[in-house]
């Protein structure tokens, strides 16, 4: 890895054992600036990524919805989403897979939610996990 910096230069070179997502930063230090970093995947493995597309962030939830998103290279295409409160009480839990897989292993999915209910308007997340331990979570009003 290389950069520059004004009119001078750097590089590193780096050596990891295994395949691991991460991410490579550079900072100047004792300078207002960066750090610069970018998200790379060691050893040419293939990086994990899962996000929720819908609903939105502070999104106003019926007792049915639907959350979609993407991922991609999850362990057997599995994703598990979960309506939760803040209080951490989970109101339900859905299984769903990532379809349209492209050939870099990315997907789209979706699950679908009904009769949840907290008795009354109460502030919660919706959270989406694959094995190991990836999240995503987004603050919802459900």
């Amino acid at each position: 890895m290389s950069g520059s910096f004004g009119s001078g230069s750097w590089s590193v070179s780096l050596t990891v054992n295994q395949v691991v997502a991460g991410r490579i930063v550079a900072a100047l230090v004792g300078q207002p600036i960066g750090p610069a970093n970018v998200p790379v995947t060691f050893n040419g493995g293939s990086s994990q990524q899962l996000v929720i597309t819908q609903p939105t962030l502070n999104a106003q939830l019926p007792a049915n919805f639907i959350v979609s998103g993407s991922g991609s290279n999850l362990p057997g295409n599995q994703v598990t989403v979960q309506a939760v409160t803040n209080g951490g009480a989970v109101l339900q839990t859905q299984q769903a897979f990532l379809q349209n897989i492209q050939p870099n292993g990315q997907g789209t999915w979706q699950a679908n939610f009904s009769n949840v209910s907290a008795g009354a308007p109460t502030l919660g997340r919706i959270v989406a996990s694959a094995a190991p331990a990836q999240l995503c979570r987004r603050s919802r009003s459900t």
